[in-house]
Parts: structure tokens; C-alpha cells; sequence
């Protein structure tokens, strides 16, 4: 899955929790099965509320979903926001168009607040996804890395905050998101292909792979030239690109 922002970009790969015990695997299944019929709840009330900007929910219908349905308030404010992005989405379509959301998947986005992600202290697993609860069920949950997981950490990809907690066909999922800034042209070396932030610093460039240096803005255009030989368009085909592989 591909997200980005204006000074991040974003990427996510998914790990299916294949070695909980029937316990916590029963206890993340029922939080889920809360979790969807508290986000229709809030969909239905935004839509018949005519309420489609993303944003916070007002602390009346909060509380209200907190009586309801016997959940922390932290955690109702987090499905209240998911819903309220979740009808938003009609808002771009024409009027004719716009649908009711029927959520049919067991999804939830959960924050830090919920759930942190550490490294397994033991040689069985690789990585624990720590649910700290604050609405969400106490427990640990291990697993092993990926093939994904590994490249994207080998890239310099760092984890972010934010996972998102799902189920298919019965198998319990998390899905990490990984973020990366977003590189820039006088960054970028042209020589040995590679990107890095610390490349700058003012208005000169030195690579701290490779050691070539030149003058920052006068580098950004060879970098942008490097672009226009090769065909692309956009600065993320450049961790491979170099003048040499462009003219052979």
C-alpha cells in the first residue's frame, strides 16, 4: 500500500499473526468484532448528521458511543475520527453517487496509545506487537519478520506510530507502516546513485558515500538532467540511478 504526505512518503506491508495462542487470538478477534460495530455506529450517525470533513467528533457524541458500548474514551475518540475520514471519502463524489459506507471488513487504525511495536526478546520471534491497552486487550502478541519487512529496514525505512489491526478469513493481521522523507534533487548523487540528507549543508554538496562533492544547486540540476535522460519523473527511481547507468 502506498500513502504519502508532503514531506514523508509511506509504505506498508501486512504479517499475519499465525502463532498467537486460542486466548489472545479469541481476545483480538472480539475487540475487532467492537471495534467495526462502534465505526458503523459513528458512520451512521455522521451520515444522517450530514457531517463529511474529516476531523475530531464533538465530546457529546463521544461520551454517548462510551455509554453505549462500554469502551475507554480514548478509544471511542480514535473510531469517532476513523468514521468521520470514512464518510469524507463521499464527499468528492457527485451528490447522485454518494452512498451510505457499509463497512464490511474488520478493520481498525490504532495509534500509539494502543499498540507498540518492539523488538522479541528471545531467538523464536523477531519482532512483539505490544497491546498496551487504553480500550484495546492487554497482551503481546510475537511474530516473525518478512522478506518486506526486512528490505524495508535495509532501505532506512523507520516505523511509524501508527498499524492497523484487521482479520481475513479468520487469520488475525497487522499492518506496518513504514515512512522515509521525501528526497530532494540537490541530495541526491549523481556518481554513485545514493541519497542522503547530510549530502547538503548549505550551499555545498559532498556525498558521505562516495566523497564527490560540488556546488548544491549546481548538483540539483544535474540531478534534474539525470531525470530527463532517464525518462522518470519523480525522485524515487534515483537510489539506482546513476549518469553511467543512464549512458550505458
Amino acid at each position: 500500500m502506498k500513502r504519502s504526505s508532503k514531506n514523508t512518503i509511506k509504505r506498508s506491508c501486512k504479517v499475519f499473526l499465525n502463532d498467537l495462542n486460542e486466548g489472545k487470538a479469541k481476545s483480538l478477534k472480539e475487540f475487532l468484532h467492537l471495534c467495526h460495530d462502534v465505526l458503523q455506529y459513528f458512520v451512521d450517525v455522521f451520515w444522517a448528521r450530514g457531517e463529511m470533513k474529516a476531523g475530531f467528533a464533538d465530546l457529546e457524541t463521544v461520551h454517548f458511543a462510551v455509554n453505549r458500548f462500554a469502551i475507554t474514551t480514548r478509544l471511542a475518540q480514535a473510531l469517532a475520527k476513523q468514521a468521520m475520514e470514512i464518510v469524507a471519502t463521499q464527499r468528492k463524489k457527485p451528490a447522485k453517487e454518494r452512498k451510505k459506507p457499509t463497512l464490511k471488513c474488520h478493520v481498525v487504525t490504532l495509534f500509539y496509545h494502543f499498540l507498540k511495536l518492539e523488538g522479541f526478546r528471545g531467538e523464536e520471534f523477531d519482532f512483539a506487537a505490544i497491546f498496551v491497552g487504553s480500550g484495546a486487550p492487554r497482551l503481546t502478541a510475537p511474530f516473525r519478520s518478512t522478506a518486506p519487512i526486512n528490505k524495508f529496514l535495509a532501505d532506512g525505512w523507520t516505523i511509524s506510530n501508527t498499524f492497523r489491526l484487521g482479520m481475513r478469513r479468520g487469520r488475525l493481521w497487522i499492518e506496518i507502516i513504514f515512512e522515509k522523507q521525501r528526497p530532494e534533487p540537490s541530495q541526491h548523487c549523481p556518481a554513485c546513485g545514493k541519497w542522503d540528507r547530510r549530502n547538503r549543508r548549505g550551499d555545498e554538496f559532498c556525498c558521505v558515500f562516495c566523497g564527490h562533492s560540488d556546488h548544491a544547486d549546481f548538483k540539483a540540476a544535474k540531478t534534474l538532467e539525470l531525470l530527463g535522460l532517464a525518462g522518470v519523473y519523480g525522485l524515487r527511481s534515483l537510489s539506482s540511478l546513476t549518469f553511467d547507468s543512464v549512458q550505458n
